[in-house]
């Protein structure tokens, strides 16, 4: 199987397979939505503007500054490659649309 490699913007590169794109691809508001989070809480419990979140989600931002990253990686509990290529990926799905 061919990996593919991407670059999230925020110093990680992300590589997977094709069996493996799904899970990681997930986008943020499916993340959110597993743990049953409102743009509202996820931005209070992470430290985001709910704003920036809505606009993630949306597809309107394409990366965001590590830190951010790593805040919504805590409290999403997922590591930040992952919350990195959900990023990516609601970006790419947006631009697609």
């Amino acid at each position: 199987m061919a990996l593919q490699t991407f670059f999230c913007g925020v110093h990680f590169l992300v590589a997977f397979d094709a069996d493996f794109s799904y899970t990681l691809r997930m986008d943020l508001r499916t993340l959110r939505k597993r743990l049953r989070y409102s743009q509202e809480e996820l931005g209070r419990i992470a430290g985001v503007r709910a704003a920036t979140i809505s606009d993630i989600e949306r597809g309107k931002i394409r990366s965001c500054a590590y830190a951010t990253v790593t805040k919504l990686a805590t409290a999403l509990e997922q590591p930040a490659p992952v919350i990195a290529a959900a990023i990516e990926a609601s970006y790419s799905e947006a631009a697609r649309s």
